[in-house]
């Protein structure tokens, strides 16, 4: 009870109240950035406009932390969270703060809009449910286990992977659990990922540190399948047209079915070097870096290489496909240069660079023809 009076403290405290809060979205209606990876199949791609070579439109830039979190766009605000454990509320046309709030841990992974609600899950064992018109606190419940990966929705719930292996699914009405599921008692080491396919209630995947990458029941969290990769630094699936696409540590990215967990096709980047993040897939095809400086672009089916973009640098993002764009994170440890790449989706060929002060790890989000990315060094940049 002494917890739940103090969060709520500080929740008054240390909220911004919105003052003519009206969204100013110019004529837009979406759709929208609601979640890591587009939706919650993770494919990296809405149907919004494409872009040629945008200008800078804004940097929000932090003081004294970063954010690991991917910018959320919706009815005209910016929606993210920060290693100071604040969630914050931006309006989009000017970056001006309209509320934030105070978790009691830090935040490393990337919120979920939905309905008008922002769902947070904490380093701090708690998940969160804030109206995100205001920033007021709607529930909160404890789960006594920290949270670093993405969680999903699926079902009218928040399923959520935590550091010590279980996965639980809280009500997004009230935050009280509906089912539980414990692996190994290794971490959940990526986010989680809904697709509605092949039973009732939708299946949801994620990678654990016991190499394993596992399939439940989205509904009632009973075991489907799991999927031994041989390595760790496992990757978060992609689910589309009956299949499901990871990549690994060891360099190889699989094609896996959906229902089975039985593999379909695998394929190992030069010198099995490190997969980075998840895939983006459109059109029958999937696209995803790695750290031999490589994107590639292969056949969702087959998984024979169509093409392939050699960058300057390690490849740090999963890919954003929106139109005939693809963007992601690349980075230079050894002489500290960073960039946002932009490079064609049929051909592969490159088209602008974007440059940054921090690593950009996080994949980009993009509405209405206006680009939005995180990097390390503190900011949060809009091209436009």
């Amino acid at each position: 009870m002494k917890k739940k009076i103090l969060i709520f403290m500080l929740a008054s405290m240390l909220l911004l109240t919105c003052a003519g809060c009206e969204p100013d979205t110019g004529g837009y209606t979406g759709p929208w950035w609601t979640e890591l990876g587009a939706n919650s199949e993770h494919t990296g791609t809405i149907d919004t406009a494409d872009f040629g070579t945008p200008g800078l439109g804004w940097i929000y830039e932090f003081e004294n932390t970063y954010s690991s979190s991917a910018p959320l766009v919706v009815n005209g605000y910016v929606y993210f969270g920060a290693r100071n454990g604040y969630v914050y509320c931006i309006r989009d046309k000017n970056k001006k703060q309209v509320w934030k709030y105070k978790t009691e841990g830090s935040i490393t992974n990337s919120l979920i809009y939905k309905d008008g609600v922002i769902y947070v899950a904490g380093n701090d064992g708690y998940v969160y449910a804030l109206n995100a018109d205001n920033g007021k606190l709607i529930w909160f419940e404890s789960i006594g286990e920290s949270v670093e990966k993405t969680p999903v929705i699926a079902n009218d719930m928040i399923i959520v992977g935590s550091s010590a292996g279980t996965i639980h699914a809280l009500s997004v009405k009230n935050g009280a659990e509906q089912w539980r599921y414990i692996t190994s008692s290794h971490a959940v080491s990526t986010d989680m990922t809904y697709y509605d396919y092949g039973v009732d209630g939708g299946i949801v995947y994620f990678g654990s540190d016991d190499s394993y990458f596992y399939a439940l029941n989205a509904k009632t969290g009973k075991f489907i399948w799991s999927f031994y990769t041989t390595t760790v630094y496992l990757q978060t699936a992609v689910a589309y047209n009956g299949k499901v696409y990871f990549g690994a540590g060891n360099g190889i990215f699989r094609a896996v079915d959906a229902l089975t967990g039985k593999e379909i096709w695998s394929f190992t980047a030069n010198e099995g070097m490190y997969i980075s993040g998840a895939a983006a897939i459109k059109d029958g095809k999937v696209v995803f870096g790695a750290y031999d400086w490589n994107l590639y672009c292969l056949d969702a089916e087959t998984g024979e290489e169509i093409w392939k973009y050699e960058a300057i640098y390690w490849i740090t993002s999963s890919p954003t496909i929106v139109g005939n764009s693809v963007l992601f994170g690349g980075s230079g440890y050894k002489d500290n240069t960073y960039y946002l790449y932009c490079i064609d989706f049929d051909t592969g060929a490159g088209r602008w660079t974007s440059q940054a002060k921090g690593n950009v790890r996080v994949p980009a989000s993009v509405v209405n023809g206006c680009v939005y990315y995180t990097e390390e060094g503190g900011r949060i940049i809009k091209l436009a």
